[in-house]
């Protein structure tokens, strides 16, 4: 049977959107495949294997909740993406960025503060009579 792997791809990254965390089997199952053909797809469409690809989508949504303007605990963030526990998840952002959660946090709103402040230096950017806002936000308590 012949499928069509832009369609298979895209059933995937909508689910993985959602569950960022789910393996390849249960994925399979969701887009009606076998896990082999749905490897192979992810293989020709994108030139990555599931976990590589599965890791990219994974830890884009983990920066995306980590800078969210009102932040979430580690622990809404960690169920959020599927995770069976917040320590599975620290574990897991550990590994992949050799930082805790609340280590990362701290980093990518530093980063992004300084590419603000880079970005406001650029064309168009108002004199140095006219201060500039940069917000600042707020580290919530983490639960971990």
């Amino acid at each position: 049977m012949a499928y069509e792997f832009t369609t298979l791809i895209t059933i995937a990254v909508r689910h993985l959107s959602r569950a960022p965390a789910t393996r390849l089997g249960p994925l399979a199952v969701v887009c009606g495949v076998s896990r082999h053909t749905l490897g192979r797809a992810l293989r020709t469409e994108t030139a990555m294997s599931y976990r590589q690809f599965q890791r990219q989508r994974l830890s884009a949504r983990v920066d995306h909740l980590l800078q969210e303007m009102r932040p979430r605990s580690i622990k809404e963030i960690a169920f959020a993406l599927g995770f069976a526990t917040p320590q599975s998840f620290a574990k897991w952002l550990k590994r992949t960025t050799g930082c805790t959660p609340i280590v990362w946090r701290r980093k990518l709103v530093a980063d992004a503060q300084k590419a603000d402040v880079v970005g406001s230096r650029g064309f168009g950017a108002a004199s140095p009579s006219t201060p500039t806002q940069t917000s600042t936000p707020t580290l919530g308590h983490e639960e971990l």
